[in-house]
């Protein structure tokens, strides 16, 4: 029997989690080939700025292999709560959704940033996106 607990907060999260996964699906049908890095990542990206942005500013993510918090790094919503210290900023999560687009590997998603939008730091988005997927 599991003794975990939750709060709100968590249940918000973890529904947001789960419908970005179906949201992802909705909007390319390549979704079921995509790398997990990807599709985890993704979604635990939206759980957190959903979370965030609709009645929980306090939530912070964890972050493992394959959850990662590029988004929040991709953005950096909040510099207090910039775990990699990162030297990307500034895409908004609507562009990140854009880039999902025809992206199956965690490269595409990264190229599509590049190829779809003008940022000033996209060149150290290799490094960001080269850091997370070296997590063990």
């Amino acid at each position: 029997m599991n003794n975990t607990t939750y709060s709100s907060m968590d249940y918000f999260a973890i529904t947001t989690h789960e419908l970005t996964h179906y949201a992802h699906h909705d909007l390319d049908t390549i979704y079921s080939y995509c790398d997990k890095i990807l599709k985890e990542s993704w979604a635990r990206g939206v759980e957190w700025y959903l979370t965030r942005s609709l009645g929980y500013p306090s939530y912070q993510a964890n972050y493992s292999k394959y959850y990662t918090l590029i988004v929040q790094d991709l953005i950096d919503y909040d510099e207090l709560n910039n775990i990699r210290h990162d030297k990307v900023s500034g895409y908004t999560i609507t562009q990140l959704e854009y880039a999902l687009k025809g992206a199956r590997t965690w490269d595409d998603w990264k190229n599509n940033l590049k190829k779809y939008y003008n940022n000033a730091t996209e060149i150290y988005l290799d490094d960001l996106f080269n850091a997370w997927a070296a997590i063990k």
